[in-house]
């Protein structure tokens, strides 16, 4: 399976090799340029959809005053005609803000069979069984022939053939003719670049992440405080698989080239959007009063607290024994968490209510658009599309 992620990009890097090999650059010059090349024609591709996957993020991040109104207003409501209104009102929204909810979907579906290929291409061409159990329709690797895989594994930085990684055995390093401290001479402050980079990457993401949070979503906030953990975690276990399993030099530069690509891409595109789409004083407030909620829970549990224990004390005063004073306690605290409990079922069921009103809403504002499309077009006398299925049945 992982032999399909090996073409394409073989073939990429195949491309390229052949492009920089014209300009009169050497052959290890060139399959070094070629990763990067591989780096460049990949994010190229990408860019559309990851300026659009930011314009959508940004339009979201605009529409949350609005949406909160129109969640207040009918949201919560089941009735068929506010389930009608509040759909049409949330697709005249997402229209003004040309907001999709399909959008930026495609890049991680496509960089990580690109990781993938360029890891297995790699990792066969470093070990000779595996290179020849995987071998090609052209004598190498993917759309390689035997000729580029030699040139390639013979390519270097500093001596250190690409191929190389920090975990192989002296005797591989010996077939390589390179010394493990020339290994890590070169490989080690190349690794610790990459995680540096990917560090700073996610540093960023979640600076952003917190900019322009959502207070009022749980999920959102849980999300932030997820990514911020990883930053801690992250650069030791980046580390730990580079420095104990098989990653390849060439990994590792199209790891730092493809980090550092994201990291001056994300500033960029924040930057201009900021710059074209500016948030106003209602987006601030919004976010403001997402904040006081929280601050208002926190402040209640507080002080549930302090009830608790003024309790306890109030029961001690009266006479009561200790253990009939929590016992007392851990009853009023069951009724309190039952009480929390009966609430949260009402407002589920009144919000599956009302999703379920939306849902039958929304198939009858697409049959009514079907039919409105199907008059449309007898009125222009255009013959109606065909059903799936092939002909139609006769009766």
């Amino acid at each position: 399976m992982l032999e399909l992620f090996a073409y394409p990009v073989s073939a990429v890097m195949k491309l390229w090799h052949v492009v920089v090999s014209a300009l009169g650059f050497g052959s290890s010059a060139s399959w070094l340029i070629s990763v990067v090349g591989l780096l460049v024609t990949v994010r190229l591709l990408l860019l559309p959809i990851s300026w659009r996957q930011r314009q959508n993020a940004h339009a979201s991040t605009l529409m949350r005053p609005e949406k909160a109104e129109l969640q207040q207003r009918l949201g919560s409501s089941s009735d068929p005609e506010d389930a009608r209104e509040y759909l049409k009102a949330e697709k005249e929204l997402h229209q003004r803000y040309n907001y999709g909810i399909a959008a930026g979907c495609l890049p991680p579906l496509i960089q990580i069979p690109v990781l993938l290929g360029l890891y297995r291409l790699l990792l066969w061409m470093s070990q000779p069984a595996a290179l020849a159990q995987h071998r090609g329709p052209f004598g190498g690797v993917g759309v390689l022939s035997a000729r580029d895989v030699q040139e390639f594994m013979d390519a270097h930085v500093r001596g250190v053939p690409l191929q190389t990684y920090l975990a192989m055995s002296d005797a591989q390093l010996d077939a390589l003719s390179i010394s493990r401290q020339q290994a890590n001479g070169v490989v080690m402050p190349l690794l610790i670049t990459a995680c540096v980079l990917t560090t700073l990457s996610l540093i960023v993401s979640v600076y952003y992440v917190y900019r322009y949070m959502d207070y009022h979503s749980a999920v959102t906030r849980g999300t932030a405080r997820f990514m911020l953990v990883l930053i801690f975690f992250v650069p030791f276990m980046l580390f730990s698989a580079g420095s104990t399993g098989p990653i390849p030099l060439a990994l590792i530069l199209y790891w730092i080239g493809s980090n550092l690509w994201t990291l001056v891409q994300t500033v960029a595109m924040y930057t201009i959007l900021e710059f074209q789409y500016p948030e106003d004083e209602r987006h601030h407030a919004h976010r403001r009063a997402g904040k006081d909620l929280l601050k208002a829970r926190k402040a209640e549990k507080k002080a549930r607290k302090a009830e608790d224990k003024a309790f306890v004390r109030s029961a001690r005063s009266q006479g009561v024994s200790l253990s009939d004073a929590r016992a007392q306690l851990k009853q009023r605290q069951k009724d309190r968490i039952a009480a929390d409990a009966q609430q949260r079922a009402e407002d589920k069921e009144r919000k599956k209510a009302a999703n379920k009103a939306r849902s039958t809403a929304r198939s009858e504002l697409m049959k009514e658009r079907a039919a409105e499309r199907r008059e449309l077009r007898a009125q222009q006398g255009t013959p109606p599309k065909k059903q799936k299925g092939g002909r139609h049945r006769k009766r």
